[in-house]
C-alpha cells in the first residue's frame, strides 16, 4: 500500500500478464514474464482525520473481495497456491530435488546397535501448537508436549525452525519450552527462510530447506576447526543460539524435521516427518496423542545409520497429515510422489544419478 503522489493510496498487485506456476518434481515453475506487465490498482482516497485510521469491518471485507479478484491473471489462472487460506505462490521458483539426495535417499537402510545424536527441527505452529485463528495472541500447547520435550531433549540435538515472525516465535517458545530454551541448538524463523522482500511480509508457500541448515553447520565446524589450529578461542555465537558452536556434522543420514506441512518439507521429502495438524477441533475432541506416537518413530530412527534411507521405505504412519499453509492434501501427496518417481528411474538407472 503505497502513497502516489497525487495524495490518493494505492494497492499494488503485482503484474497480471500471464504468470503460470506448477507445483511439479518438488518445485514450483515460475513461468517467463516481463516486470512490466499492467498493475492490477485500487485507488482510495487518503485519510483526512485520525478517525479515518480506524478499522472498518466492511471496507476490509471490500478490499478483500477486491484482492481476490486481482489474483486471477490475464490467463484465468490463479496465483494463489491454496485459495481456502489465501496463501500465494512465492514470487521465486523452487528449486528442484538434487539428484544427490535422491541417490543417498536410495541407499538400503542399515541398523545399528549404537543410537546417534539425530538433529530433531521441530516446527512449531500447527505441530507443537496452534494460535487461535481470532485472536493469536492465545497459543494452545499440543498434548504430551512436555513429555515430549524431555524426549527429545535428552537425547537429540534439536532446533526450532518456525515459519512465523521472530516475535510470534518468541511467544510461543516462552509458553511451551521454559528452561529449555537455553538448550536450543538455534532458533530459526521466517528470516531464515530467505524469502525476498516481496514474499516476506506476504502469506506465501513457504519451503524449509534442510540444505542451509547442514551448510551454516558446516561453516561453524570449519571455523572452529581453524581457530583451534591457529591456538586461538573459536568465536562462538556464529548462528548457534547461547553462542554454541556445532561440534556434529548433520546432512540427509541424521537429520529429521518435524511439521504439519508436507510442502514445506519438499526439497528434503525423506527426512520430513509430517504430523495431523494441530487445531482447536482436534484439541477439543481432547484424544490428540501424536507427539506420543512421534516419539516412538524417533526412536527407531536413532538406531538408523541413513534416516533418509528408512523414512523412503517407512515413512512416519500420521493418520492424517495436513498443511499449516495449506489444506490441498492431493497437491502435497504429488509433490512427494513425484520425488519417489525421480528415485524409481534412478534405481532403474543408476548412471542418472550425475544428471
Amino acid at each position: 500500500r503505497v502513497l502516489r503522489p497525487s495524495g490518493s493510496w494505492t494497492i499494488w498487485r503485482g503484474p497480471t500478464d500471464g504468470s503460470t506456476h506448477d507445483l511439479t518434481a518438488g518445485a514450483v515453475q515460475t513461468a517467463s514474464r516481463g516486470r512490466s506487465g499492467t498493475a492490477n490498482v485500487i485507488t482510495h482516497r487518503p485519510p483526512k482525520t485520525p478517525s479515518d485510521f480506524i478499522e472498518d469491518k466492511d471496507q476490509d471485507q471490500d478490499q478483500s473481495q477486491a484482492q481476490a479478484q486481482s489474483t486471477i491473471n490475464s490467463t484465468g489462472n490463479s496465483l494463489y497456491f491454496d485459495e481456502t487460506t489465501k496463501t500465494f505462490y512465492p514470487s521465486s521458483a523452487i528449486r528442484e530435488i538434487t539428484s544427490s539426495y535422491l541417490s543417498k535417499a536410495l541407499e538400503n537402510p542399515e541398523a545399528m546397535t549404537t543410537p546417534q545424536r539425530l538433529l530433531v527441527i521441530l516446527d512449531l505452529n500447527g505441530t507443537l501448537f496452534y494460535r487461535h485463528k481470532y485472536d493469536p495472541r492465545m497459543v494452545t500447547l499440543r498434548p504430551h508436549l512436555q513429555q515430549f520435550l524431555d524426549y527429545v531433549f535428552a537425547r537429540c540435538q534439536v532446533m526450532v525452525w518456525s515459519s512465523a515472525q521472530p516475535h510470534n516465535v518468541d511467544k510461543m517458545l516462552g509458553l511451551g519450552f521454559g528452561h529449555r530454551i537455553s538448550k536450543l541448538d538455534r532458533v530459526w524463523t521466517r528470516r531464515d527462510l530467505r524469502l525476498s522482500p516481496e514474499d516476506y511480509g506476504k502469506k506465501v508457500l513457504t519451503v524449509k530447506d534442510l540444505q542451509f541448515v547442514w551448510d551454516k553447520i558446516a561453516q561453524e565446524i570449519s571455523a572452529s576447526t581453524t581457530a583451534a589450529g591457529a591456538g586461538t578461542p573459536a568465536r562462538s555465537g556464529s548462528g548457534g543460539f547461547g553462542g554454541r558452536t556445532a561440534k556434529i556434522a548433520y546432512d540427509q543420514t541424521n537429520t529429521v524435521l518435524i511439521d504439519d506441512s508436507a510442502a514445506k518439507i519438499q526439497l528434503q521429502p525423506y527426512n520430513g516427518l509430517v504430523l495431523r495438524s494441530f487445531t482447536e477441533e482436534i484439541q477439543l475432541a481432547g484424544a490428540d496423542d501424536e507427539l506420543k506416537r512421534v516419539q516412538g518413530y524417533l526412536e527407531k530412527l536413532r538406531y538408523q545409520k541413513n534416516v533418509s534411507a528408512y523414512m523412503r521405505l517407512s515413512p512416519y504412519p500420521s493418520d492424517g497429515a495436513c498443511s499449516e499453509d495449506s489444506q490441498n492434501v492431493e497437491t502435497e501427496q504429488t509433490t512427494l510422489a513425484t520425488g519417489i518417481a525421480k528415485c524409481t528411474v534412478l534405481e532403474q538407472h543408476p548412471d542418472r544419478a550425475n544428471i
